[in-house]
Formats: structure tokens, sequence, C-alpha cells
């Protein structure tokens, strides 16, 4: 009961955009021994995301990814599985997608590769990995061609306002205009 209760205050927090007082709920949830789940690790990346708190979002996948190959081998050591153990925390598939999105949008392409590996981990199809592969890897090549555009458009430009200040012919006056007349 404590565990729902946790829960419900973690997903209200988020969803009215308090990412600090849901990563504080969980602390205290951890103070009391209670282990998140699947229920807990989705609100808090919804929020995270919500909050463009990429670094956040992408530590919570972590964290329940690894918390899945955590569980699966204390399956595999163990004869006695109680409740919590068998349960598997599972990130929603579209909740990896909407952190690749926020990732990409920030231009943190590290981070969205990380979200993708930890797809991969934990059984996601495989291509359904290879796709966001794909949008991480177009979405780099996108933000670095408009980066590099920009960068040289800023140079054009100040080289056009030297030439004028130093009297060179420039783009300020047409070929066809004597600026002397």
């Amino acid at each position: 009961a404590d565990k729902i209760a946790f829960n419900c205050l973690i997903g209200a927090y988020g969803k009215v955009g308090e990412l600090a007082r849901a990563k504080e709920m969980l602390r205290e949830m951890l103070g009391r021994g209670l282990q998140p789940d699947s229920v807990t690790y989705n609100s808090l990346v919804r929020a995270a995301c919500a909050e463009k708190d990429v670094e956040s979002a992408v530590a919570f996948i972590k964290k329940a990814s690894g918390n899945k190959q955590q569980h699966q081998q204390q399956r595999d050591r163990s004869q006695h599985r109680n409740r919590e153990q068998q349960q598997a925390i599972r990130i929603a598939p579209s909740l990896y997608d909407l952190t690749i999105k926020t990732c990409v949008a920030a231009g943190k392409f590290d981070s969205a590769d990380a979200t993708v590996k930890c797809m991969a981990e934990v059984g996601i199809s495989e291509l359904e990995v290879e796709l966001r592969e794909q949008f991480v890897a177009l979405s780099r090549e996108q933000f670095e061609r408009e980066k590099t555009s920009k960068g040289a458009e800023k140079q054009s430009v100040a080289m056009e306002r030297v030439k004028f200040w130093v009297g060179l012919p420039n783009n300020y006056y047409s070929d066809n205009e004597d600026w002397r007349q």
C-alpha cells in the first residue's frame, strides 16, 4: 500500500512539473525500504522528459534496465523467489521514444545513444533498436550540418562587413552602382 501511495505522489509531482519533488519522494521511498517498480520509473522518466532534463531521464532508464538485469541474476542464483524479485522493471516503449526525441532536441546525442543501448539490453526487438539508432544518426548529421552552415554564414557576414569598412567591393552595394556618385 505504501508503494502505491509513493507511486501516486511521484506521478502527481511529475505531472505538475515538480521533478525535484518527485525525486525527493523516490529518495523517501527508498529510505523506507520500498523498491521502485515500473510505475515509479515510468512516472520519473515522463516527468524528466517534460522538464527537458535529459540527464535524469536517461539515468532513470539506465537504473530501470540495470534493475531488470539485477532481477534476472537474482532469479538465476536463487531458488527462493518472492514477488518483488519476479517483477522486472519495464519502461514503456513510448517513453524510450520520448527520451530519445528529448535528447535529440537538446543536442545530447550521447544520451540518445545510451537510451538506445538500454533498449537493446532489455530485449526490445533488433529492428526497433536499429530504427532508433538510424534516427539518432540522421539527427546528429542534420545537427552538425546546421551548425556548420550557421558558422559559415556568420563568417560570410563578418567578411562582408570587413570588406565594407576597408572599402573593398562587397555585397552591401550592387555591382552596377558606383557608391562614389
